[in-house]
């Protein structure tokens, strides 16, 4: 912090008590906080507006770990007069209070009044990252930079920032850059791995952390990271040793506690993974994460009570869907709905809205009039649905007395996994949309619909998606394989010429289409994509390709679904264990009646 500046200005009287200031800031300039702060109170009690014993003592408080006091001091400074120094000191006390719109707005001031202030450049790069204005904050530290070209602290912090901007190559320049500067900067390792990790080189990100813990053995944050790399490893044993290290280190680091949690349950022991939970919440409450898991893992455990309850912290997640507005209030399950509309929302992916399309029932039963709001790509489908209006996100909403996002109706409708309503064929193709799409279809002994590979976007998806390669040994005499997603990934295209699939893209406009399609099928082999949805709600046999850490709704270890009873469950033995699921579903298939 800085304590250095001009004491009065031009043509000001000379300060009596300069004397006892120069005493208090000699010691506290040595280091003797404690007599420092001593002669700064006797000032005050001598003239309670002094502002540089103000100033000085609200710096001391924040170096004696008392933040809150020392602002109050320095914001009494302010009052008598506007100064840089002091507007940046007392930002600082605002970051350490992660005040960080209020400190954002002291620093804009502070480089008004004297632009040349690396340190301040850096702390408002600060207080940006952490309102998630990356950009902005990468812009303050360069800034900063042109001041001082040799600031290690403000290179660490670029680098940061352009992780967060997932610009993950000239994050990590800026972090080799900072290190060139400061050999061993245990800092910029450490988020030198964690750029390297999220680029997914592993390896080197492994080699930065352990450099990162020779510079500094008992640095908790490394050591929590580097289990991350392990985890996504799949090197179990190796990640909760590092989480344990970290943990033995800092027995309150939530952070740790939580991907300790996490690392059980990639192994689907959600009952000990709960348990982490549970102790990470102790220490942070708040931890929107290890809530949302929390929930995650009661729901594939099949408490679904509980579960759906937590499922509301989707909304505190980082990365979450943003909650659509409606000029009426969100309906809680409490509020009767006798002659009342309510606006139901889709959100999160197609395969969703598709699964929990059918709890809106529940909402005319208990007599209200209900509107849904769907996906464009789903609007015709489930216009279809019996008493339901629907309308396509984007077009504009009516007037209603409620809404209600759509996956909080489990929660308030009290859904439990043995009363599932509209368990099977809720959805349907018309009969003239049937007939249309016959003829394009070959006639064969055995048609099957194939679905190799979701949204590339989500989070695990390079765990539940498959090259098409594989399905293409599927092929047999009798059997005519059928292409049933809309989306194909360049790897995938690029081979499938060489395979016996028939390719329906082109005329796959929505999921009328697909419902259309798949109802001459005889069955759908499908990775856990929004098409394995659609074909349980039509009713189509379903075989579902699950990687060994399955979604939620599949629970643990059932070959068979509540949601549809069409469906049957092929499971990883072992985390990318690929070669055994398609081992059972040949073997599955040699097993049905209409095989050659």
């Amino acid at each position: 912090m800085k304590k250095s500046g001009k004491h009065k200005n031009a043509g000001q009287r000379p300060d009596p008590l300069a004397p006892l200031l120069a005493q208090a800031l000699g010691a506290h300039q040595q280091g003797q906080l404690a007599q420092a702060e001593q002669i700064y109170t006797h000032i005050l009690q001598q003239q309670a507006t002094h502002f540089d014993a103000l100033h000085f003592c609200g710096v001391l408080h924040m170096q004696s770990n008392r933040a809150e006091s020392g602002v109050a001091l320095i914001e009494r400074a302010l009052q008598q007069r506007e100064s840089a120094d002091a507007l940046t000191n007392l930002a600082n006390g605002l970051l350490r209070l992660k005040r960080h719109a209020d400190a954002l707005q002291r620093l804009d001031r502070a480089l008004a009044l004297e632009p040349r202030q690396p340190a301040a450049h850096t702390n408002r790069g600060v207080a940006l990252a952490a309102l998630d204005r990356h950009e902005e904050a990468a812009a303050a530290y360069r800034k900063a930079l042109q001041y001082q070209p040799v600031f290690p602290e403000a290179l660490n912090n670029l680098g940061n920032a352009l992780r967060a901007l997932e610009r993950y190559d000239e994050a990590i320049a800026a972090l080799d850059q900072a290190l060139q500067q400061r050999p061993g900067y245990a800092e910029a390792l450490n988020n030198r791995g964690l750029a390297l990790a999220a680029r997914k080189d592993y390896s080197a990100a492994l080699d930065s952390y352990a450099q990162a813990l020779a510079s500094r053995p008992r640095y908790a944050e490394a050591l929590n990271n580097r289990g991350n790399v392990f985890k996504d490893l799949l090197r179990f044993d190796e990640a909760q040793q590092s989480y344990d290290a970290a943990l033995a280190i800092d027995p309150n680091y939530a952070e740790a506690r939580y991907n300790r949690g996490n690392n059980l349950g990639a192994q689907n022991r959600h009952i000990e993974a709960l348990q982490d939970y549970a102790l990470a919440l102790q220490l942070q409450p708040a931890h929107a994460d290890a809530n949302w898991n929390t929930a995650l893992s009661q729901l594939l455990l099949g408490d679904f009570t509980a579960g759906f309850q937590h499922y509301e912290w989707r909304w505190r997640l980082k990365h979450a869907e943003a909650r659509r507005h409606f000029d009426c209030p969100e309906w809680t399950g409490k509020q009767a709905l006798t002659d009342r509309h309510i606006i139901v929302w889709a959100e999160q992916g197609l395969g969703d809205t598709l699964q929990f399309c059918r709890l809106l029932q529940g909402l005319v039963e208990r007599g209200a009039r209900v509107t849904f709001e769907v996906q464009p790509a789903l609007k015709r489908l489930l216009s279809r649905l019996p008493q339901i209006t629907v309308f396509a996100r984007g077009d504009t909403a009516p007037a209603a007395d409620f809404h209600c996002p759509l996956l909080s109706l489990p929660a308030r409708l009290a859904l439990t996994p043995d009363a599932l309503p509209f368990a099977t064929r809720y959805l349907a193709a018309t009969e003239c949309e049937r007939a249309d799409w016959l003829p394009r279809l070959p006639a064969a002994p055995l048609r099957i619909g194939l679905c190799c590979s979701g949204n590339p976007r989500l989070a695990n998806d390079h765990n539940r998606s498959v090259a098409l390669a594989r399905f293409g040994a599927l092929a047999g005499e009798g059997r005519q394989l059928i292409l049933m997603q809309k989306d194909l990934r360049a790897s995938d295209e690029a081979v499938l010429n060489d395979l016996s699939i028939l390719d329906l893209r082109k005329d796959l406009h929505d999921f009328c289409d697909t419902a259309a399609a798949l109802s001459h099928c005889d069955l759908l082999i499908s990775v856990d994509t929004s098409v394995a949805h659609l074909a349980g709600a039509i009713g189509i046999p379903t075989w579902i390709l699950l990687p060994f850490a399955p979604d939620w709704r599949w629970q643990l270890q059932r070959n068979d679904s509540p949601w549809y009873p069409g469906a049957r469950l092929f499971r990883q033995p072992a985390p990318g264990a690929w070669d055994a699921v398609f081992a059972q579903v040949s073997a599955a298939l040699a097993d049905l009646p209409h095989h050659a």
